[in-house]
């Protein structure tokens, strides 16, 4: 899981990259938008698409044609080996669309994993460390080297992608956000997210702080499922021979947590 590409030969035509679709174009948009504008930092937006709307690809979309191609590094965290692995994977798609001076593009993927390179492997040199929250928060905490000196070879040019980022404001990983931008204030933070995020800030907490240019673009479901993107899902009762039995207690608690799980799903 450490690959350079030779960007010369990802650039050839017969490599081109899959083209995005309608909403990826609109987010991809949004997004350059926000990065173009160099906002005052802290800087931090999230992409919102529903699960199998294509967040990764088009957020790597992005960071390949934009930030790559102007030099900066790429810390992508993940909570799970698959994930790592399916971000990891896009490159090849994707490595051609950089049009930096560069003629290669160095990527590892970090975790404890036993297929994955261990933090100790990052190097200064490497452009994109595709790492999991529990081992970056984890070298943060014991200021490992290898990282701190991928921090510092970044300098002031780093984004960074959290996803599954409605996690982002537990304590640890809030930390570690904290820290990098501690370390790398103009830096880039975009998170990912199928999650909705409230827009409201006395109900955003940390996720606005965290993120202060709240969601950049954010389409829901229903929208991808007219387009035909997504399937719209068939629902089927499952017999389960079971009969609850509530006291008012109880069920008075039951009700009010199908009503608010019912009430988020429709904000």
């Amino acid at each position: 899981f450490y690959t350079v590409y030779d960007l010369n030969e990802r650039r050839r035509p017969e490599h081109k990259p899959k083209e995005a679709a309608p909403h990826q174009k609109n987010a991809l948009r949004e997004i350059g938008k926000w990065y173009k504008s160099k906002s005052a930092p802290p800087r931090g937006g999230i992409l919102v698409l529903p699960t199998g709307g294509g967040k990764t690809f088009t957020a790597l979309h992005f960071i390949c044609r934009n930030p790559l191609s102007d030099g900066y590094k790429l810390l992508w965290l993940a909570h799970t080996h698959h994930l790592l692995e399916q971000a990891s994977s896009y490159f090849t798609d994707l490595s051609g669309l950089n049009t930096g001076p560069q003629d290669t593009l160095s990527v590892r993927v970090v975790s404890g994993t036993p297929e994955h390179f261990p933090v100790h492997s990052i190097r200064p040199t490497d452009d994109v460390v595709i790492c999991s929250l529990q081992t970056a928060a984890n070298a943060v905490k014991n200021s490992h080297p290898q990282l701190d000196a991928f921090l510092n070879a970044a300098a002031r040019k780093l984004i960074v992608v959290f996803d599954e980022a409605h996690h982002a404001p537990a304590p640890s990983y809030r930390g570690l956000i904290e820290h990098l931008r501690s370390r790398c204030p103009e830096l880039f933070l975009l998170g990912l997210t199928a999650t909705p995020i409230y827009n409201e800030e006395r109900k955003q907490g940390w996720h606005l702080k965290l993120f202060p240019q709240n969601i950049l673009y954010q389409v829901p479901p229903q929208d991808l499922m007219a387009s035909g993107i997504l399937a719209r899902p068939v629902l089927e009762d499952a017999p389960t021979d079971y009969e609850a039995v509530f006291d008012e207690r109880a069920y008075q608690q039951w009700v009010t947590t199908v009503s608010y799980t019912h009430l988020r799903a429709h904000e």
